[in-house]
């Protein structure tokens, strides 16, 4: 899976067979905020959103910027990747 960041959409984007699966963010004082996400149907339940999530985490820990998740999706899997909370702001709390 290619993950490309669409800066002029403000989204990570990748193609599932014709389909476009993204991840919306803002960006802030050097924070990627993850604030919105489209999946196709299946996408999550395939583990493909999964695979997306930590492909977009390498390329923002290679830009040395921080992660501020804005929802459930995203919060749930720093959760269950403890070692992924290092690229969350200080003092944010999941």
């Amino acid at each position: 899976m290619e993950v490309v960041d669409n800066e002029d959409m403000r989204h990570f984007e990748t193609r599932d067979n014709s389909n476009l699966a993204f991840i919306e963010y803002q960006v802030s004082d050097r924070k990627i905020f993850l604030i919105g996400y489209e999946f196709p149907e299946g996408f999550e339940e395939s583990g493909k959103a999964k695979i997306m999530i930590e492909q977009i985490l390498d390329m923002i820990e290679q830009r040395s910027m921080r992660v501020v998740p804005m929802k459930l999706i995203f919060k749930q899997h720093f959760r269950s990747h403890a070692s992924r909370k290092k690229l969350l702001p200080v003092g944010l709390r999941i």
